[in-house]
């Protein structure tokens, strides 16, 4: 039995000649335009927001990001709050939020709770309590700034949509 010479490479070798010809050349950019500067999706957002209150009604000839683009915006005309922070994000992009890092000492970050409110349809809590918890555990066994800022964003951003929901709940009749 002759044993087969081993090589640096794993596979047939016949594979990788055949494929030198379709490889890109050095110095030759596969998209000489780049990425494009903003989605598609951003563009239709963009145009609907140029259109008045009558015209955001969807109609079959719209696209589908169009017509998408739209149920936002008449979302957004009707208060609430998520549907124009997500237009407003898509079509300007969002802002940026500046931290102050600069503090030295002690960081205190204050996470209140307060329990779900059972909707009479859906008896069922939300996870939030469990999540709440796991924040607090995790702000207390740490000392590490970025992770603080980041559990108290995440504390706001859940105290937000908790409000939001509250307010929709209040909405209906």
């Amino acid at each position: 039995m002759k044993a087969k010479k081993k090589s640096g490479r794993r596979g047939n070798p016949e594979i990788a000649k055949a494929g030198e010809g379709t490889r890109f050349k050095p110095g030759v950019s596969p998209n000489p335009g780049g990425r494009p500067k903003y989605a598609s999706f951003s563009e239709a957002i963009r145009e609907v927001g140029s259109l008045t209150v009558r015209q955001l009604r969807s109609s079959k000839d719209d696209s589908v990001k169009v017509g998408i683009a739209k149920a936002l915006a008449r979302a957004a005309i009707h208060g609430k709050v998520s549907a124009a922070s997500e237009l407003i994000d898509r079509s300007e992009g969002r802002a940026r939020q500046a931290l102050d890092l600069t503090h030295k000492g002690p960081v205190q970050i204050v996470v209140s709770y307060e329990p779900p409110v059972e909707h009479p349809k859906n008896p069922q809590p939300t996870a939030a309590p469990n999540l709440f918890a796991a924040l607090v555990d995790l702000v207390s066994r740490t000392n590490d700034e970025r992770i603080m800022t980041a559990a108290s964003g995440l504390a706001l951003l859940l105290k937000s949509q908790a409000t939001e929901k509250q307010n929709d709940a209040n909405k209906k009749p």
